[in-house]
Order: C-alpha cells, then structure tokens, then sequence
C-alpha cells in the first residue's frame, strides 16, 4: 500500500522507479486489491440498505457478487481502456511496453479510486489523476511531454466533440 501513496504523492519519482519493473500480474493484483476493498465497502452499504429495507436476502446476495464481480471488473476494464492510449503511443514513436504502462496505472488507481467515493475530493482526485495519467505515460512509454499531452487530451477532446454534437442534435430537433 506504500507505493500507491507514493505513486499520488511522489508520483515522478515512484514512476521512474517502478517502470522498469512493471507486470501485468503486478499491476492486476494491486487492481484486485482495491477492488476488494471497495468490494467489501459496496458490500456493507448494500446490506445496510437491505436491513433498512427489510430485504437482507437479496441484498445479502448482492453484495456477495459485488464483493466477487467488483475486482475482477475493475482488473478487466482497466485491462481494456490501457490499450487504447498504449496503441496510440506507439503510434506517436513510444518505446515502452503495455505492462509499464498498465503497472503504472495501477498504483496510482487505489488511492484515485478511494478519494473518489469522497463527494468533492473525488472530482479533484479525478482531474489530478488526468495529471498522474499524463506522467505514467509520459515515463512508460519514452515519449516527449508534448506528445503524452496529445494521448492525454486525444479522448477528453472526443469526448467534448460528441458532446456538443450530441447538444446541437438536440436543438435541432
């Protein structure tokens, strides 16, 4: 757990230090572990609100699945959308391998992820993770500032663009 805390506080050097010894097996078991955590905590919620409810059953059987399905979702997703950046990297001339780039992110995902269930911390964990994000692809893949900016911005961008089309759809109709 020391490395997450560091990879949020420190994260350039804990990056420079960590690239060259990144697993996928390394980074899918800090994965496993946060989502285990949250897993637990989702769990306890869901059978809170069950006794409340008067349904401990179900709820009880939901928060099992949750407690089981959570961390392999999470191991899975982040699996996926490290590709896509990665690919791009390559791309643009990075030299580095996908299993630096996705150990990376998973030690910096934790402590993201925890501060996220905090209302107002959690969208200021969210945007200095853009920034974590920016470093450990910077560092992972060899590239230039410049270039890790663009791989950055690339979604965010696509993302606004099919926003406002989306927005001007509507006014259209």
């Amino acid at each position: 757990m020391g490395i997450w805390i560091d990879a949020v506080l420190k994260p350039k050097e804990t990056f420079a230090t960590e690239a060259p010894h990144g697993t996928i097996m390394k980074g899918a078991v800090n994965l496993g572990l946060v989502g285990l955590i949250l897993g637990v905590i989702f769990a306890v919620l869901i059978i809170l609100g069950g006794v409340l409810n008067g349904d401990l059953i179900s709820s009880a059987f939901t928060a099992i699945l949750i407690i089981i399905l959570f961390p392999m979702l999470l191991i899975i997703s982040e699996l996926i959308s490290t590709a896509v950046p990665f690919v791009i990297a390559k791309l643009l001339g990075g030299s580095g391998s996908y299993s630096s780039l996705f150990y990376l992110i998973s030690i910096y995902t934790p402590i993201i992820l925890i501060i996220s269930m905090i209302p107002l911390a959690g969208m200021v964990a969210g945007l200095y993770s853009i920034y974590l994000f920016y470093l450990a692809l910077k560092e992972s893949q060899k590239l230039s500032s410049k270039k890790a900016i663009i791989i950055v911005l690339f979604p965010l961008l696509l993302i606004a663009i099919i926003m406002v089309l989306a927005f001007v759809t509507l006014l259209a109709i």
